[in-house]
Parts: structure tokens; C-alpha cells; sequence
């Protein structure tokens, strides 16, 4: 009942995370803890860490956009399933090149 979670050093130590992502990740592995995936709603994510549903979406594509997760649509319900990816070490960031 009360159980834990896990919580990688990779993704606690990430500046390049917001710590709203950082906890979003968390309570994804606490849905997913056994499976590596999970489909809690966003809703339920919001109200179980207490943000809004669209601040959980901005996490949500922070964590896809920096290679944490990955969002998958498997049914015709348009219902999202959220892939927890095993990293092994931090993605070097390129800096763009102004004009």
C-alpha cells in the first residue's frame, strides 16, 4: 500500500529539467512501477500531485522532448500511454547556432 518508487540519479540531478518535470517523472514510475509504462490520465497525475492538467502536459513533453518518456497512442480512444525509457547516461545538448 504504501510502496516506493525509485528515482533515478540521471533524472534527479538533470538541470535541463524543470522540477515540475522531475516530479511529473516520479509519479509516473509510482503508476508504471512494475511495467515501465503507465496510463493515468493526466487528470489523475494533476490532482495526485496538484497542478493543473495542462502544467502536467507541459511536463509530460518536457520529459518526451529530453528523451525521458515516450507518449504513445495505442487505442482509438485517444487514450495516451507513457513509456518510461531506460537511460543510461545524460544526452549532451547542442547549442544552436545564431545567424
Amino acid at each position: 500500500q504504501s510502496g516506493f518508487a525509485a528515482f533515478p540519479y540521471l533524472v534527479m540531478k538533470d538541470k535541463h529539467l524543470t522540477i515540475g518535470a522531475r516530479l511529473t517523472y516520479a509519479f509516473l514510475l509510482m503508476y508504471g512501477w512494475q511495467e515501465n509504462s503507465c496510463f493515468a490520465g493526466q487528470k489523475r497525475i494533476g490532482e495526485d500531485i496538484g497542478l493543473s492538467d495542462r502544467q502536467v502536459q507541459r511536463y509530460l513533453y518536457e520529459l518526451r522532448d529530453q528523451g525521458y518518456i515516450r507518449i504513445e497512442r495505442r487505442d482509438k480512444r485517444y487514450n495516451n500511454t507513457y513509456l518510461i525509457l531506460d537511460r543510461k547516461k545524460p544526452f549532451k545538448l547542442r547549442s544552436r547556432k545564431k545567424a
